[in-house]
């Protein structure tokens, strides 16, 4: 499949001191809300001006003044702005400390001196193409000469991702205070693509892009072997600072946990999301790239050595998470919080600083990084092949975890051969004829209880061969332990959602479990071959 693509590196750019900036990889990841943007809308100065109806709000009115979108100018263009009209309380200054360029009288005609009472004061401006971007109202229509509205019914779907970062960093640029913006004064950005959110022509939507919001598509699970492959070629790069990955906030935790498992660095990894698109008011992403990029440039993840002592972050809202402790909790600006009560903030993008270290294995310290995986693992028919070279996945072998719910409160009719059964043994025959390497995340009431008729299901699916984590819903701050006399694996204090990454990341290192040859009755020997193999996962589940 397609889906990943890379921009070339602009070139270096020097600091006022004559050393070249550090490099920042930003990639742009599928359903990355930081570079997103509502629909154009054709302004209402065009449609005055080609006889079309008047654009309208959400609510049907008439739309009294033009939203302005960043275009570029074909040609130089002298403007006159009135002077004083930059602030309510600016106006007050003329005479005092402003000193306008020259006055228009009443046919607007400019001279450098006044010549009436009735003349203004304005300020000369040139403005430039080369300037870069500047805020104008849209002119541009449908094929049909129709205007372009907020949904446009029968229309293709227009994208509204941005394909790169590039254009969000000269919007920030345009906009951002000079207290957080000039970011290209403080670095330089190489733009890459995996999996990501927009394409150009002839990239397919569902194939080698993947938006949602107007037409939703979502990369199958292929697709992480290759964005894998992406973050770490440019964590390797030796000009690389960090990596800058944005990705949609629904699956943005469970992405940068797995890059926290499998990526082989010592270097920073950022994700960020946004809850509102660009240029809506309150639009939190270009703030929040800001404040990743911010982390990665300060040393507050250096341990002293030059080595990232946090392991893969999410920015949010001036807040600095842990990748395995963070969940989205809203959709909308501070929806992201720390799970379990075990200390997920660890530090504000104020400075930015840290206050807390995660000890939990991560980048090159994990035992499930791509580099240490074997190059294949026992699978449910045979010896799976996971990767090419010394630390390239196959995009075929990412493992297929499934989630099944058991809230064991009132769901079963209580008979030996409760509906629970189906489910579970129905849930195997999926997971094996999905894919060669397989598990199960049983998910029960907070603390991780099963009832008897779903424990017994749970072993049977262990007896076939597939590991089976047991997780308690919602954010279990106890733990949950493994299980004495069970075939399962203690998820702690992982939601369903993070275990699930951790057994997939688990299976790839481990493989899948010794199956019994009757799985309703396994014998001493095969309980015990299947123990050891257990013993191993429940390793990883209790440092990683």
């Amino acid at each position: 499949m397609g889906g990943v693509s890379v921009s070339p590196p602009p070139p270096s750019t020097p600091d006022p001191g004559g050393a070249a900036l550090p490099l920042v990889a930003l990639i742009a990841g599928p359903t990355a809300t930081v570079l997103n943007t509502d629909p154009l809308v054709t302004s209402q100065k065009a449609r005055t001006l080609h006889g079309l109806r008047p654009a309208r709000d959400w609510f049907g009115r008439e739309v009294q003044v033009d939203t302005l979108y960043f275009q570029r100018l074909a040609a130089p263009v002298t403007l006159y702005v009135e002077a004083g009209s930059a602030h309510p309380l600016e106006s007050e200054t003329i005479g005092q400390s402003l000193t306008p360029d020259g006055y228009l009288d009443v046919h607007q005609v400019f001279s450098v001196h006044r010549r009436s009472p009735e003349d203004r004061p304005v300020h000369a401006l040139t403005l430039h193409p080369d300037d870069g971007l500047y805020p104008l109202p849209y002119a541009g229509r449908r094929a049909d000469g129709q205007a372009w509205e907020r949904h446009d019914v029968g229309s293709p779907p227009r994208q509204t991702f941005f394909p790169d970062a590039a254009r969000l960093l000269d919007e920030i640029e345009r906009t951002a205070s000079v207290l957080n913006g000039n970011l290209r004064a403080r670095a330089r950005f190489r733009l890459l693509r995996a999996a990501p959110s927009a394409g150009r022509a002839p990239e397919q939507a569902g194939v080698d892009y993947f938006p949602y919001g107007y037409d939703e598509h979502f990369p199958p699970r292929g697709a992480l072997a290759q964005v894998t492959a992406v973050v770490q070629q440019a964590l390797d790069d030796p000009e690389v600072r960090g990596v800058v990955w944005l990705e949609g906030s629904p699956r943005l935790a469970e992405t940068l946990y797995w890059l926290n498992l499998v990526c082989d660095t010592e270097k920073p990894l950022v994700g960020t999301a946004a809850q509102r698109p660009n240029r809506r008011l309150g639009a939190d992403g270009g703030q929040q790239l800001v404040d990743a990029i911010d982390y990665v440039l300060s040393s507050a993840w250096n341990d002293g050595s030059g080595r990232d002592r946090a392991g893969a972050v999410l920015v949010s809202d001036q807040r600095i998470f842990a990748a395995r402790e963070v969940a989205k909790r809203a959709g909308r600006p501070g929806g992201f919080s720390d799970l379990g009560d075990s200390g997920g903030v660890l530090g504000t993008t104020s400075g930015p600083c840290l206050s807390f270290v995660p000890t939990r294995r991560h980048g090159r310290g994990s035992a499930l990084r791509s580099s240490q995986l074997p190059v294949s693992v026992p699978g449910f028919l045979g010896p799976v092949t996971i990767k090419l070279g010394p630390a390239t996945l196959l995009p075929s072998a990412i493992p297929y975890v499934e989630i099944v719910s058991l809230p064991g409160w009132m769901t079963h009719a209580g008979a030996p051969g409760a509906v629970i059964v189906d489910q579970v043994q129905s849930a195997v025959r999926r997971i094996r004829a999905e894919s060669a390497l397989g598990g199960i995340v049983a998910e029960g009431v907070t603390g991780g209880h099963f009832e008897q008729v779903e424990a017994n299901a749970l072993d049977y699916a262990a007896a076939c061969g597939l590991p089976v984590v047991k997780v308690g819903r919602d954010a279990p701050g106890s733990g949950v332990p493994a299980p004495g006399h069970r075939l399962w694996i203690g998820g702690g204090n992982l939601t369903a959602a993070k275990a699930r990454v951790l057994l997939m990341a688990s299976l790839l290192a481990l493989g899948t479990l010794p199956s019994a040859v009757n799985p309703g009755a396994p014998t001493e020997a095969e309980v015990a071959a299947i123990r050891a193999r257990l013993r191993a996962f429940q390793a990883l589940f209790d440092t990683h």
